[in-house]
């Protein structure tokens, strides 16, 4: 097939295969999709089938660059038994513009295309996550992009919700270096990224015209490369190159003689200037004259070539105007360029001549700041007697009309053109309904619904259904008010020195339901038997969990219907701080197994649900939340906890306390247990300080149980409890070892218990004193070595009784019992 001929083909295809780009019908209307968090990102499905599916995004924006992120679903199960399908399949990118009109036809200019996978690469290109950055020819507008996948036998399919696309800046420039020139050679990068060298040399001894001339130049785009995930990507390099080589007049006619050569590499490297990208890069000959040689051939370089002609004649068809196939290309130069000139250097009579596209792709390419995209170009000339020789990537031969042969001096678009640039980051499977914000800031798989300015600060934009892994030390995660269904893990960082906690970390404004499946992520969360004895539970959805953090605060969050609404596990100086915690528990977490005589068993789900969960956490606050409806408030074991200031209202336990917890200044309401802990456990339980708290309509108020540590109760209100106001032991009578200093500062003093069954109760080397104990139907009540002195007991049935033994009794004031 001669160069013309090619030329109609490739303008034949590409208006055919980007359907529907201009008046080709569709066989259905597409329909809308809009995505979240990206502005204007509205998705349309041309189609979907077996082997290809097509898809349009809006963009509708004046651009140099766009970051677009795929995340593609394929059934590989044909795979298993043909492995080699993968060497065909492709995504292939449209970017068009507005409509423009053509005499009858409306059509929408070709602004970008590029395609991911090549016949041969041996390995999946659809399929998984795409992060891909696509650096446009030049800066145009861009109203939608079209997005086809091909894998034979797959059904691929983009996942609308998560992918999206958005402006990204590349700030493009321009770098040139010559290294090496002799006799008449000039070279310029005129508009667009446009390239343009020749030399010339003549054989007679004219003054001032020398015999031999050469160059050796480089020149290309400069990037700024986007931040990714890994430290390497695949770099697919759009470029056209244009010109012819030519001896004349040539022998017999004329004696002279003549030689020439030309070479032209193509490359990318890293920046900052050409000469560290050529360095430390990778260059492709492209083209390689063979009547001078010029050194060395590189090649594989590159690790494949995608030849856009062929590349598009997939889909031949026959009957489209050239004019109108013209119109839709005179955006993309690096192609126009090329197609326009291949009639004329045809007709030349050269002795060569070129006109070629190429995408080349590098694989695996180290992403550094910058990225420098490139043009080698080497030529040389040399002739005597009446010969001239000229070598000519310009077009018009920039030296005037010289006295020899045929010259390219009849076009002005030859040359060399580097096009789109796309970088390709690309993972095989992806995490499903996971967001990471890893050790760097980097939001990993990318979403727009969360955004940052400073790697500091990160923003909900809007509600999102995923879980949250925050590695990165000092963020701000703020929810502005937006729903996350799937909760937050603060967990471990890595570093050069291992795994290490994450540390100043605020997670604020967030509305979070469903919480984090902890079995699938490995967060199983054992906590002391609550409700069942001798059944551990394991705790599956969690609105949020600091796994071991250091000096996190979580502020002003709405949690709902999770069976863990914050959990501490083994943090330290955490603030947990105005929080809302409702619904705990909505989901069945326990599954109790119970034998019968046949083997058999009988099977029981339980919703147990706990607000905020303190698993060995050091220095922790708890403060001004409001937890309701849940089983458990606040459960701390071990650690050390100070729990202030809370609502606690219709739990069935307000708090579990089996650390060493400061409980102070809370309102507990409506619960069947005020404040608690394990008394089959409390051997091993810590000192606690309870006072200042109002409890009410509870069944018991106040009942722990402490080992050989303090104990402090004062200043607490208790009213209007069923069973208990205040109960309270230690196990003095068993544990000999016991702590004298801390025996004398186990103290029940100066609180007020009103209309409860049982008023006082405490079992143990305990102190009551200058309490209030008013209309209980039993006062005070005194066990195993504990002491009531000096309070006030007032209308109830039973005052003062003393059921156990060295028991002391005094200056108690009793009235109306």
């Amino acid at each position: 097939m001669s160069k013309p001929e090619k030329a109609v083909c490739l303008l034949l295809v590409l208006l055919l295969s980007f359907q529907p780009l201009c008046c080709h019908g569709m066989t259905h209307s597409p329909s809308d999709f809009r995505a979240k968090g990206a502005e204007d990102s509205i998705w349309q499905v041309y189609y979907e089938g077996k082997d290809e599916s097509a898809y349009r995004l809006n963009v509708g924006r004046d651009v140099s660059g766009l970051e677009i992120w795929l995340f593609i679903s394929t059934d590989d199960s044909y795979a298993m038994w043909n492995w080699s399908i993968f060497d065909n399949d492709y995504i292939r990118l449209t970017f068009v513009d507005n409509p423009i009109t053509v005499g009858q036809y409306t059509v929408e200019p070709i602004v970008g295309l590029s395609k991911i996978g090549y016949e041969g690469d041996h390995e999946k290109s659809v399929g998984g996550l795409h992060g891909i950055y696509y650096v446009l020819p030049k800066r145009s507008f861009v109203s939608y992009v079209n997005i086809t996948l091909y894998a034979a036998y797959s059904t691929p399919r983009l996942d609308m919700v998560r992918s999206f696309v958005r402006e990204w800046d590349p700030m493009v420039d321009i770098v040139d270096m010559e290294t090496w020139s002799k006799g008449w050679c000039k070279h310029e990068v005129a508009q667009d990224y446009w390239g343009r060298a020749s030399i010339i040399s003549f054989g007679d001894a004219i003054s001032g015209r020398p015999t031999s001339s050469g160059l050796t130049w480089y020149f290309g785009k400069r990037i700024r490369m986007p931040k990714l995930p890994s430290a390497c990507a695949d770099v697919y390099v759009e470029v056209g190159y244009a010109g012819g080589m030519n001896i004349a007049p040539e022998p017999p006619h004329y004696i002279g003689q003549g030689v020439y050569g030309c070479k032209i590499n193509v490359g990318i490297g890293p920046g900052p200037d050409v000469t560290h990208a050529v360095a430390f890069g990778r260059q492709e000959t492209l083209y390689n004259s063979t009547k001078y040689p010029l050194g060395a051939v590189i090649k594989h370089a590159a690790d494949g070539i995608i030849d856009i002609e062929s590349a598009f004649l997939q889909e031949l068809a026959s009957e489209v105007g050239a004019e109108l196939m013209e119109k839709m290309l005179e955006m993309l130069d690096y192609i126009r360029f090329v197609l326009d000139i291949v009639d004329l250097i045809d007709s030349l009579g050269f002795d060569e001549t070129v006109a070629e596209n190429k995408i080349l792709v590098f694989k695996d390419f180290p992403i550094e700041e910058s990225l420098i995209v490139f043009f080698g170009f080497y030529a040389e000339t040399a002739t005597a007697g009446l010969t001239g020789g000229i070598v000519n990537f310009w077009g018009e031969c920039p030296f005037g009309q010289p006295p020899l042969g045929l010259s390219v001096n009849l076009n002005d678009d030859g040359g060399m053109q580097i096009g789109g640039i796309l970088i390709d980051y690309h993972e095989k499977q992806f995490p499903e309904n996971l967001v990471f914000i890893k050790e760097d800031g980097y939001i990993y798989p990318p979403t727009p619904l969360i955004v940052s300015n400073d790697s500091r600060v990160y923003h909900l934009i809007d509600d999102i259904s995923a879980t949250l892994i925050i590695k990165r030390d000092n963020i701000i995660l703020d929810g502005c008010g937006h729903t996350l269904s799937g909760g937050v893990i603060v967990t471990k960082k890595e570093d050069n020195y291992g795994q290490k906690p994450a540390e100043n970390v605020t997670i604020t404004s967030m509305r979070i339901e469903g919480g984090v499946e902890c079995s699938r992520l490995g967060y199983i969360i054992h906590v002391a038997e609550i409700l069942v004895p001798n059944i551990e539970k394991s705790y599956k959805w969690s609105g949020i969990i600091l796994d071991r953090a250091v000096n996190a605060t979580i502020l002003n969050n709405d949690i709902a219907g999770c069976q863990v609404g914050i959990a501490v596990w083994e943090g330290k100086n955490c603030t947990i701080l105005g929080n809302n915690i409702k619904n705990a528990g909505a989901q069945p977490s326990l599954i109790i197994y119970t034998g019968d005589e046949t083997g058999g068993h009988n099977v029981t789900s339980i919703g147990i649900g706990i607000g905020v969960m303190l698993n060995n956490a050091e220095q922790t606050l708890v403060s001004e939340n409001t937890i309701s409806s849940c089983e458990v408030g606040i459960f701390t074991k071990g650690g050390i906890t100070s729990i202030t200031s809370n609502h606690l209202i219709d739990n069935d336990f307000g708090v579990w306390a089996d650390g060493m917890e400061a409980i102070s200044h809370n309102y507990i309401f409506q619960c069947r247990h005020g404040i608690s802990n394990d008394w089959t456990r409390s051997w091993m339980s810590y000192e606690k300080n309870i006072f200042g708290n109002t409890i009410l309509n509870c069944y018991s108020g106040i009942n722990v149980w402490v080992g050989r540590y303090s104990l402090q109760i004062l200043h607490n209100r208790v009213i209007n409890c069923t069973e208990t106001g205040i109960r309270a032991g230690s196990w003095s009578a068993i544990y000999s070892s016991e702590d004298e200093e801390a025996a004398r500062k186990r103290n029940i003093s100066e609180n007020e218990v009103l209309n409860c069954t049982c008023g006082i109760i405490i079992t143990g080397r305990i102190t009551a004193s200058r309490n209030n104990v008013m209309k209980c139907t039993y006062g005070m009540a005194g066990y195993d070595q504990s002491i009531i002195e000096k309070n006030d007991v007032a209308n109830c049935i039973y005052g003062i009784s003393a059921p156990g033994q060295f028991i002391t009794i005094n200056k108690n004031n009793v009235i109306r019992c």
